[in-house]
């Protein structure tokens, strides 16, 4: 049996995404945070505030491909929230009841590096919703999230991750013009103990040769 921890090997290989409704789409990964949600800046003239999603790949090629998976997490730091009084009208709107937060999983969607098109073409498997009461519980305590992803790494490529809000989560917040949005860490802090990280248990075969290279690896 082995276990690898994969972090991202390059730094532009976390960050967000904006949707600017005026001015289109553009991305951070350079930041130390990622966010999710609704930000609270808004483009010149526009009356909505723009939207986050976060991304994150790792390369997970250097797994056998005679490889048996038998478990695989992925794990987020979060690091707190923005506008939690703005948030607390969200129960009471009617018309968007169920405000999630999601995380979906691809193969090689992600590319040299997270940009603002990684918003509208990223296609994955969503593996976790985190439902209202859950993300507005967690407070300003921080810590990893764990999510579970043994089906879905890429043996071949990377394995890339998207946390974004479902349309009820920014219908609401348009419809009263606040802004609200979960912050998690990127590879970019100065805490290793924070990075966005991946937890793969996989065997081979009995007599198979295992072979991967160190690149983003840790062991």
């Amino acid at each position: 049996m082995t276990v690898d921890t994969f972090y991202t090997a390059e730094a532009d290989k976390d960050g967000y995404a904006i949707y600017q409704h005026t001015t289109g789409y553009t991305a951070n990964n350079t930041g130390t945070l990622m966010y999710v949600g609704k930000a609270n800046s808004k483009p010149l003239g526009e009356t909505y505030n723009d939207d986050y999603r976060s991304f994150v790949s790792f390369d997970t090629s250097s797994i056998p491909s005679n490889a048996t998976i038998t478990n695989a997490d992925v794990y987020f730091y979060y690091a707190g929230k923005a506008g939690t009084k703005a948030f607390t009208f969200l129960p009471a709107d009617i018309n968007y009841p169920d405000p999630e937060v999601k995380v979906s999983v691809g193969s090689d969607q992600i590319g040299d590096e997270v940009n603002g098109t990684d918003f509208y073409i990223f296609s994955g498997t969503v593996i976790q919703t985190y439902n209202r009461a859950t993300f507005t519980g967690w407070g300003a305590t921080a810590g990893y999230k764990t999510i579970s992803c043994t089906n879905y790494i890429n043996k071949s490529g990377f394995t890339d991750f998207m946390i974004w809000p479902n349309e009820d989560f920014i219908k609401h917040c348009e419809n009263s013009s606040k802004y609200y949005y979960l912050k998690f860490q990127t590879v970019e802090t100065a805490f290793t103990i924070k990075d966005p990280k991946l937890i793969v248990t996989y065997t081979v075969p009995e007599g198979g040769v295992i072979t991967r290279t160190l690149l983003g690896v840790g062991i």
